[in-house]
């Protein structure tokens, strides 16, 4: 299907083939009046529904999604342009209508070029990773790469680029495995033909690294990343901006990996190069953003704290006062002044975020219960735990709805609940809630990792505290041979010995019972 760039603008392009009269209607083939956008996708719809009989059918949702990507929403489209692609349009639907059309379409070079093309624009209209499915027949996207193999040869410019779409469909249609077999493939021919530095190369690579990141294939995505950001170093510059995306794709993989010191020294390089080359434009305040985030993840809380402000302070001037990006700065400045022990002012910025989102959201959207998390967590520390409390446990519930009780952050969420209840006294509802959580840590995250250490030496606490000594010790013997084996881990000498010290009390108090 030719796309706007095929031809001359203005003129509409002559048939490659003649439909003829079997079964196929005569469809108009512009759009009278002064055309709009609405317009234009309407009549497209209306028409190719028309020739196909099937309001629904792919192809057409295919064709009003590249029209899309062809044309802008506003303002009104010319009327030449939009009845040159309406032609177009229509005299590629009727030439699939038959095996002779098809054949003209298929062993053509020039229309194998359009069709790519085409294609191409329809894999752009987002971020195709992750998605469930797409709207281009998958057999369009295979014939068009199986034809350019069989006119253009193996190693053609427009056979690499078949492949390349293909591989993106794939992803598209959420079949992410076979996505990476064809991404792989047509790295490995776009290095060979191309050579290593070449920008579709390039492309390739980074939708390979994509789709290893897609499919929670962290390490091969980070070896990946880790190439490209060096390709395009070498090639670019240390300071070109596709340079500082990739660089940026690779800190964000760190950060989704809790990897925050190697997260926070690639922020801190995009950052410089990004004010030397682009100053403080929004995406530079973007990236300012993120290494206070993992700043104050990595213990930081002091430089996060002065990041943050800068990143309000920036916004403010940049984006309008009701912007959501300005709100969710407010929320994380609120979390390091509750982490720095400033309650008060962690109190104070964010209930206004969070009396903002109840205005524009409504009580229960997901971004006010995120906050409401925030504020519970303030008030726990503030001592108010009766104010706290409602606030966790909607928190917990809604994202245990939503995830499953099976991510760090819902285990984390339900940790800070288990502990809220006993500050309580709430002993039986603390226990059954770690007891959970336990079960679910150990079997997906790992007996040593972090999180399950902690949430078993906070169990055996809580026995200990409550005189159920038996079972604090088991935890507390758990907790110290696991810690052995850990250093990477370790805890301050002080807590072990704390917590050799009350398993030798368990141990006694066990004996004097025999």
């Amino acid at each position: 299907m030719p796309s706007k760039g095929s031809g001359d603008k203005g003129k509409a392009p002559k048939s490659r083939g003649n439909a003829g009269s079997s079964g196929v209607k005569e469809i108009p083939s512009k759009i009278g009046g002064n055309v709009t956008s609405e317009d234009f996708f309407k009549g497209l719809r209306e028409f190719t529904a028309k020739i196909l009989d099937n309001p629904d059918s792919a192809l057409a949702k295919h064709m009003n999604a590249v029209g899309k990507t062809v044309f802008p929403n506003e303002p009104p489209l010319d009327r030449l342009v939009a009845d040159t692609y309406f032609q177009q349009c229509s005299d590629t639907c009727k030439l699939l209508q038959t095996p002779e059309g098809r054949n003209s379409i298929f062993n053509d070079p020039v229309s194998l070029e359009t069709m790519n093309t085409n294609i191409e624009s329809f894999l752009k209209s987002g971020n195709v990773f992750g998605k469930k499915e797409s709207f281009l027949p998958e057999k369009v996207v295979q014939d068009v790469y199986e034809n350019c193999v069989k006119v253009l040869g193996e190693d053609g410019a427009e056979t690499l680029r078949a492949m390349h779409n293909y591989a993106k469909h794939c992803a598209a249609n959420g079949n992410l495995p076979k996505a990476e077999i064809w991404f792989k493939k047509c790295y490995g021919r776009r290095k060979f033909v191309l050579g290593p530095q070449h920008e579709h190369t390039l492309t390739t690579l980074h939708a390979l690294a994509q789709a290893y990141e897609a499919q929670e294939k962290y390490s091969k995505a980070e070896q990946t990343y880790l190439q490209l950001v060096k390709i395009k170093k070498l090639s670019l510059g240390v300071d070109d901006a596709e340079t500082l995306k990739a660089m940026s794709e690779l800190a964000m993989l760190y950060k989704k990996q809790d990897k925050y010191g190697e997260a926070e020294t690639l922020f801190s390089e995009i950052l410089e190069g990004r004010k030397i080359k682009m100053g403080n434009d929004l995406a530079t305040v973007d990236v300012m953003f993120q290494l206070a985030v993992v700043k104050y993840r990595n213990g930081k809380a002091k430089d996060a704290e002065r990041l943050h402000v800068e990143v309000l302070e920036e916004k403010r001037k940049l984006l309008s006062p009701d912007d959501p990006s300005i709100l969710h700065s407010m929320d994380e400045l609120g979390k390091v002044y509750n982490n720095l022990g400033k309650y008060k002012d962690a109190e104070k910025i964010i209930l206004k975020v969070l009396e903002e989102l109840q205005k524009s959201e409504g009580p229960d959207s997901p971004n006010v219960i995120r906050v409401g998390v925030s504020l519970g967590s303030v008030y726990y520390n503030h001592l108010k735990y009766d104010l706290a409390l409602p606030l966790m446990q909607k928190g917990y519930e809604h994202h245990k709805n939503k995830l499953g009780l099976y991510t760090t952050d819902v285990c984390l969420l339900a940790n800070n609940l288990a502990m809220l209840y006993r500050c309580l006294d709430r002993y039986s509802e603390a226990r059954a809630l770690w007891e959970e959580i336990l079960q679910v840590e150990r079997k997906f995250f790992g007996e040593k990792q972090y999180h399950t250490l902690k949430t078993i030496y906070d169990l055996g606490d809580l026995h200990y505290s409550n005189g159920y000594f038996a079972e604090a010790a088991v935890l507390f013997e758990e907790y110290l041979s696991k810690k052995k084996t850990d250093v990477a881990n370790a805890d301050d000498p002080d807590t072990i010995a704390s917590i050799r010290s009350k398993l030798k009390r368990c141990q006694s108090v066990m004996a004097r019972k025999k």
